[in-house]
């Protein structure tokens, strides 16, 4: 078990010196070593490893899969010390965002079926070198909008997303106010008696354009 603790080890040292290839190296072997021995938390670690290569090599559906697998071979509150367990949220969320919720909680749920063994045998993905096309999303939106669509959406106050993305709560406002006005949801068209159930009225409506467009 020593042995398979160095392998990761080595794996995640190599990842964190922009040494894909061994870091993919170290990770295969590690689990090929955890599968020989049964041992359910060293199979989890390597794929969980192997995971954070396929982030860093922008492959986000096979790394939602595998953070899938991960999950039924570790328990995140007890074999992880807080600071991997950071890092493990930090990536999850990172993955989420990337992909989409929707796009996300399906590759992760393959994960949960997938086999050690057939994440060993399978081919290492190419990384992906050229910088994908930016989306382009409906009636005209930017990046930011919708981000700013799917927070209220969650159900964050402006002054929650304002902390959460480190600006003023006026530039969301800005922001909100534009992105609405894009999607034919004018607070001031809203029928409303006052300000509170305006709002509400442009949070359901925003909440239902970023569902019926699977932005989010």
């Amino acid at each position: 078990m020593l042995i398979n603790k160095v392998l990761h080890t080595l794996g995640y040292i190599a990842l964190r010196n922009d040494d894909l290839l061994q870091a993919s190296i170290w990770y295969r072997e590690g689990l090929s070593q955890a599968l020989e021995l049964d041992s359910q938390e060293g199979i989890g670690w390597n794929i969980y490893g192997l995971a954070l290569l396929n982030v860093a090599e922008d492959q986000f559906l096979q790394a939602a899969r595998l953070l899938g697998a991960v999950e039924t071979k570790l328990d995140v509150n007890a074999d992880m010390n807080p600071a991997e367990r950071a890092e493990y949220l930090r990536t999850l969320e990172h993955v989420r965002d990337q992909l989409g919720k929707r796009a996300f909680a399906a590759a992760r749920s393959e994960g949960h079926a997938l086999a050690p063994a057939q994440i060993l045998v399978a081919p290492r993905l190419k990384p992906i070198i050229e910088t994908p096309p930016a989306p382009k999303y409906p009636n005209g939106l930017t990046k930011r909008e919708v981000q700013m669509l799917c927070l209220i959406a969650d159900g964050l106050t402006y002054r929650e997303i304002a902390r959460k993305l480190d600006i003023s709560p006026r530039t969301v406002n800005t922001y909100l106010t534009r992105a609405y006005h894009k999607i034919q949801v004018s607070r001031a068209r809203v029928p409303s008696d006052g300000k509170g159930a305006s709002r509400v009225a442009s949070r359901i409506a925003a909440a239902r354009y970023v569902a019926e467009h699977d932005l989010c």
